[in-house]
Formats: structure tokens, sequence, C-alpha cells
């Protein structure tokens, strides 16, 4: 078994390197295309603010259930309730922008695939962080729903970073090595994989199928313009 702070620290090590991976994505995107932030709309700024925003608060609360401190954890996750509704509605609206851009960023997509992306990575977060939510008096469900919560909403930075550096299908490797990640600490230190690790892993796999089966119909196409139009 794996003691108490050897716990915590994994929750906090997991949370810098999602921090880091969103901005070494989304910094290495613009290095690549040669742009900086005054290329971008008020609203790009306010979106990546928001997300930053919520992987500093997740390393934060770990830090804090580190020290101890549950009294201001407690109270700091209420903060997480309005990030998660910042979050959702400025995907929303950046979904909206690139419907109305009518291009897919992503070549091998069609737009209604890529809006697929974002409509299922807000579901996702929407999901994982209600289990947590509603787990907040179970640690373990608790703080195992925030990291998949923050894993699965991974997708737009790792995938400009395996862009970038010219290998598309490295996205999918990665964001299946960070549950991979979880998976590994959770046998050494329970001897088993936590219900939420596996919903976790199976949420990125139904993702993948979604994007290449479904989100190619006529029919979502329709849902796609019925939404943003």
């Amino acid at each position: 078994m794996t003691s108490h702070s050897a716990i915590n620290r994994f929750y906090l090590q997991m949370g810098g390197l999602l921090l880091a991976l969103v901005i070494v994505g989304f910094g290495t995107s613009m290095i690549s295309q040669n742009r900086n932030l005054a290329d971008f709309p008020v609203l790009f700024h306010i979106h990546a603010l928001v997300y930053i925003s919520w992987f500093s608060l997740f390393i934060f609360q770990a830090f804090l259930i580190g020290r101890p401190n549950h009294h201001l954890h407690k109270k700091l996750g209420y903060l997480s309730l309005l990030l998660v509704v910042s979050m959702l509605v400025t995907a929303f609206m950046m979904a909206s922008h690139t419907f109305s851009n009518g291009v897919s960023p992503v070549p091998i997509m069609t737009l209604p695939q890529f809006l697929s992306l974002p409509i299922l990575d807000g579901l996702g977060l929407f999901i994982f962080f209600t289990v947590a939510f509603l787990n907040r008096h179970n640690a373990l469900a608790h703080k195992h729903s925030m990291l998949v919560a923050c894993i699965v909403i991974m997708d737009p930075a790792i995938a400009r970073l395996a862009m970038a550096i010219g290998i598309p299908p490295a996205a999918l490797i990665i964001h299946l090595a960070l549950i991979g990640l979880l998976i590994t600490h959770d046998w050494r230190a329970r001897s088993k994989v936590h219900l939420i690790t596996w919903l976790g892993l199976a949420w990125l796999i139904f993702r993948v199928v979604f994007v290449f089966t479904m989100a190619s119909s006529q029919m979502w196409a329709d849902w796609m313009n019925k939404l943003f139009n």
C-alpha cells in the first residue's frame, strides 16, 4: 500500500503535468503557426484563462489536502462550480465561433465531426465533475473523479501538440497514457483499479468511436446546424 502523503503527491504531480501539457500544447501550436496572443479574439483569451484557472485550482486543492487544510479546500470547492459553468459556456461560444467560420480546424475531419469534440469534452467534464461533487464526502472517489474530469478535457491541448510535432495520432496515445498513469497509480496504491478510472478510460474510448461513427453521419450534421445556427 502507498502512503497517504505519496497518494496526495500523485494528484499534485498529475495536476502539474496536465497544466504543463496545456501550456506547451497551445504554446507549441502558436509557435508552429507563427502567431502571437494579439492575433486571437478576446473570447479566446477568456476561454484560455478559465481553463488555466481550472487546472491551477486542481493543483492548489491537491496541495491543500496534502497540508492538510480541509477547511479552505472545501471553501474553494465552491469556486470550481463557477469555473465549470464558465468552461462550458466559453467552450460553447468557441464552438459557435468555429461553426461560423465554416471550416474544420482539423483537415481529416468534417466541421460537424470537429464540433463533436468540444461537445464531448464538455459532457465528459460535466459527468465526472458531477460524480466528484456527489462523492465529495468519499475522498478516494472524489479525487479520482476530479482528476478524470481534468483528463477528459485535455484533447484540445494534446491535439495541438501532436499536430505541431507532425504526429496527429500521438494525441490519442498521450490521452490514453494519462489514464494509464492513473491505472498504474491505482494498482500500486491499492492493488486494484478504481471504478472511476475504468469509467474514464471507457469515456475516452467512447469519444473516439463516436467521433468517427455517429459524428460523421448526416443526422449529426443536421443537429449541429440546428444547435449553432
